[in-house]
């Protein structure tokens, strides 16, 4: 096999013990400008992710957020440094000259060559980032691969650092279909608000959230809600959730500023929860029983239960940031 499709076999780079070709024809393929000799024994296509060809130098396994983004290029990490992982008796890497973030461990390889599986390197993110990247990385995960496959990643986790885990296990719902509506998620929540993220309200549809019970808070992006029908469908929306006696407030994305929703909508749920506006009575009985039930489970306490308190009293360490103060009449 020509060494240029070894390579991309691969992935872009490979040591020379990979390869099955001769010392002579890789030196013809890096006189022509095909390949590039990174290190010594080292070899990589021009292109080739800058990762992937500081772990082949290593000898080591891509891991942790840099997995995770070759893995699947949509999920919301940001690597500026590969994050290499290397068996525990490895710890001279360190001196390799290579800026890398080290972590010492065993980590099963994926289908890709030199790249953890997506457990391995989910559970190493969710121990190595900050606690709300994390929980932005895991959403994204549970709900593209369902709740078992976070249930293994929290259990890795749980043997290393319980305390995130518990966090963990309270804050990742699984439900987001945005980084953004789980970061203002998470900042209602410490703010004292329950919230219910993407649930079916009976004659409206899913929302993005019901605030407390009685106030619906939509976000809204422009590509989805740019076209003449998703205009036309939201305020028929909006109506029928006026008659069921919860308003509607919607903030474009420019707008969805966890500060500035927290601000915003605190004097109108202060003011629903003192008289709550009435429900239609030509409504059907089914609809309006359904909905009774639904503010029940919304208003929980398991609902109103924040990683907060978790997180301050076992992992404030880790977390540079001010508390919101709390809402005083939802408690």
């Amino acid at each position: 096999m020509e060494p240029m499709e070894e390579l991309r076999r691969c992935g872009g780079a490979a040591r020379f013990s990979e390869l099955r070709s001769s010392r002579w024809r890789l030196s013809q393929h890096i006189a022509r400008g095909d390949i590039v000799q990174p290190s010594r024994g080292c070899y990589a296509l021009p292109g080739a992710h800058p990762g992937l060809t500081a772990a082949t130098r290593t000898n080591t396994v891509l891991s942790c957020v840099s997995a995770l983004a070759v893995l699947d290029p949509d999920i919301p990490v940001h690597a500026y440094r590969p994050h290499l992982s290397a068996p525990p008796n490895r710890a001279r890497l360190r001196q390799s000259g290579v800026n890398a973030r080290w972590h010492y461990e065993h980590v099963t390889p994926s289908h890709r060559p030199r790249v953890a599986c997506l457990e391995d390197a989910a559970s190493r993110m969710a121990l190595c980032q900050e606690y709300d990247n994390v929980v932005v990385v895991l959403d994204y995960l549970a709900r593209r691969h369902g709740p078992d496959f976070l249930e293994r990643v929290l259990r890795a986790v749980e043997s290393i650092k319980p305390s995130r885990a518990r966090a963990l296990r309270v804050d990742v719902t699984g439900r987001s279909r945005s980084p953004m509506e789980t970061t203002v998620r998470l900042a209602l929540r410490r703010a004292g608000f329950c919230v219910a993220q993407n649930v079916f309200v009976p004659g409206v549809g899913e929302v993005d959230f019901v605030i407390e019970g009685v106030l619906v808070v939509e976000l809204d992006g422009y590509t989805y809600h740019s076209g003449r029908k998703p205009f036309r469908d939201d305020r028929r929306r909006d109506r029928q959730a006026l008659r069921l006696g919860m308003p509607v407030v919607r903030f474009a994305f420019e707008d969805a500023d966890p500060a500035r929703i927290q601000r915003e909508i605190t004097p109108t749920c202060r003011g629903l929860r003192s008289s709550e506006m009435p429900t239609d009575p030509d409504l059907p009985v089914e609809c309006l029983r359904e909905l009774k039930r639904l503010r029940q489970t919304w208003t929980a306490p398991e609902t109103r239960a924040s990683g907060w308190r978790h997180l301050r009293d076992a992992d404030a360490a880790a977390v540079r940031r001010v508390l919101p103060p709390t809402v005083p009449w939802c408690r």
